[in-house]
């Protein structure tokens, strides 16, 4: 009978743990919405603050080594905020041409729908990503597309240093940042 006590309390515990630490999880994701919030309230003629408020709570929440919001400008795109755990990141590349054949944002743009790469070890790189996978150590992204009126505006990307998927609650957190950056560029 001790030894069911001790197990069922065991159990209990455990539980406790996990709810505490999806409250806490819970409670991050809402502090970073309700900052987005703010910083939206506050720039209501400029999407970029908004854009670097979305890029450092996601590279904190999702725990990736970097977040990037490109932006759609006919048959180009360009990073327009970029984050790492160590903060903003300056200096973005000027503007790409869209092609699939170059990159994988060109992808993510022309076919509307997230990219999903866990492993790029796995898959053939194009040129512009060996070299981003060579600089920077990029190991997995994930990219989803910012569609309005069945138009592809723009993109985030998040990437990891080492392969590994994204689960399915992060990509519903990332999908949420996106949500976020659609609705501040319909603000405006």
């Amino acid at each position: 009978a001790l030894i069911k006590t001790f197990a069922d309390q065991a159990v209990i515990a455990i539980q406790n743990a996990k709810m505490f630490r999806e409250t806490n999880e819970a409670l991050a994701s809402q502090t970073a919405s309700a900052g987005i919030l703010r910083v939206m309230s506050r720039s209501l003629t400029d999407v970029r603050p908004v854009f670097e408020a979305i890029v450092a709570n996601a590279v904190k929440l999702l725990v990736c080594d970097s977040a990037f919001v490109m932006r759609r400008d006919g048959n180009t795109f360009s990073a327009v905020a970029a984050a790492t755990p160590e903060g903003p990141l300056e200096g973005l590349p000027a503007r790409l041409p869209i092609d699939p054949q170059l990159n994988f944002p060109s992808r993510v743009i022309l076919e509307q729908r997230m990219l999903h790469l866990p492993d790029w070890s796995a898959v053939e790189l194009p040129d512009f990503e060996r070299a981003v996978s060579e600089k920077f150590g990029i190991q997995a992204a994930l990219y989803l597309p910012m569609l309005r009126d069945g138009e592809c505006v723009g993109l985030l990307s998040f990437a990891n240093g080492q392969a590994g998927a994204f689960t399915d609650k992060e990509i519903a957190l990332a999908e949420s940042f996106r949500d976020q950056a659609l609705i501040a560029i319909e603000n405006v």
